[in-house]
């Protein structure tokens, strides 16, 4: 799964869910688990890099837009697991991590990537609409 989707998940969740921040966040967070946890492909690194930086700033940018920084910690939150994949900083994250990610990732096949890239139109849309611009 793509930081992308991860980034953009966890922040609609953010947005949608009428409870208290600190139950949201943890969604935000549990959200990277069950994406994880569904068959789909993995891009190379450095595509994956340059997406997830694009949607970052997207997301700096309506933060500061909306003022509200929570969407960065939402988007942080959803993309956790795979950092500390990358960095290492949490060996039992790691392990719950390779635990809940689906064990045949599959190679770039076309249907799945269409579908990703429109769950994550779609998430834009909502994520934006839920700011209220105008």
């Amino acid at each position: 799964m793509t930081g992308v989707t991860h980034m953009l998940a966890a922040t609609a969740i953010y947005k949608v869910v009428p409870l208290g921040k600190p139950i949201v966040l943890a969604m935000a967070f549990g959200s990277h688990f069950l994406l994880d946890a569904i068959p789909h492909y993995e891009l190379s690194t450095l595509l994956n890099y340059i997406l997830g930086a694009i949607t970052f700033s997207f997301l700096v940018i309506l933060a500061f837009y909306t003022q509200n920084y929570y969407l960065l910690v939402a988007a942080f939150l959803g993309a956790l697991p795979d950092l500390n994949w990358i960095l290492g900083w949490n060996q039992s994250l790691g392990q719950f991590h390779s635990f809940m990610h689906v064990s045949n990732v599959l190679q770039q096949q076309s249907a799945l990537i269409i579908a990703e890239a429109v769950f994550d139109i779609v998430l834009t849309f909502v994520i934006l609409r839920q700011s209220k611009l105008r």
